[in-house]
């Protein structure tokens, strides 16, 4: 097995902040109102507006949050409940075909600005391996290639100490999102640098 020197980079964060922030705002996904109510049930998510009960129930948790003041607990179930209904709507798209596309690219964008990435690339990742083992070929208003969103996603994830990495990879105008796991580790070491105190230097281990 080879060794290779380790990568030695230096960057500010809050150079790429903007470029690399996803936006928290709900407007396209309040098409349908704000709800509430439970929308689950026996036969879910097959019956008539399943999808646009889901957006409703998700669009009153992201006006929730949004207005939430400092209470972790309170944030965290409100964010249980955004990913509940991130996970069915995702199913609405895959299980009954309905729901819309651009609906689906600003639920993901918001799943990105809470920084709930894991569970976009497990729901995506599943949902392209549901594809692959169906008869049936996606409409492309089902097709979920949100290029812009996965690659500012892996940007931010590779830039952040937060975030843990994880490669973009797009193969045949589908996304396919391989997790890195330990083999990449990365060190964050603050600069002795006084006079550029927000520099932080990377060294990449393979």
């Amino acid at each position: 097995m080879n060794d290779y020197a380790p990568l030695l980079f230096s960057y500010k964060p809050e150079l790429f902040e903007k470029q690399l922030s996803f936006s928290q705002d709900y407007a396209a996904i309040s098409k349908y109102g704000f709800s509430e109510q439970e929308y689950e049930h026996d036969n879910f998510p097959f019956y008539v507006n399943d999808d646009e009960h889901v957006l409703a129930h998700a669009a009153k948790i992201c006006e929730c949050l949004t207005s939430l003041d400092n209470d972790s607990g309170k944030e965290l179930k409100l964010k249980k409940e955004l990913i509940r209904d991130y996970k069915n709507y995702i199913s609405c798209l895959s299980s009954a075909c309905t729901g819309e596309r651009e609906l689906a690219a600003a639920f993901t964008e918001i799943m990105f600005a809470y920084n709930l990435d894991g569970v976009v690339v497990a729901e995506i990742k599943d949902y392209c391996q549901s594809d692959d083992d169906s008869d049936f070929c996606l409409s492309e208003n089902q097709i979920l290639n949100f290029d812009e969103l996965y690659l500012k996603a892996g940007d931010r994830a590779l830039f952040s100490i937060l975030l843990y990495p994880f490669v973009l990879i797009f193969i045949q105008n589908r996304i396919c999102i391989i997790i890195v796991a330990c083999n990449c580790n990365p060190c964050i070491v603050r600069s002795n640098d006084r006079s550029n105190p927000s520099e932080e230097r990377v060294y990449w281990n393979s």
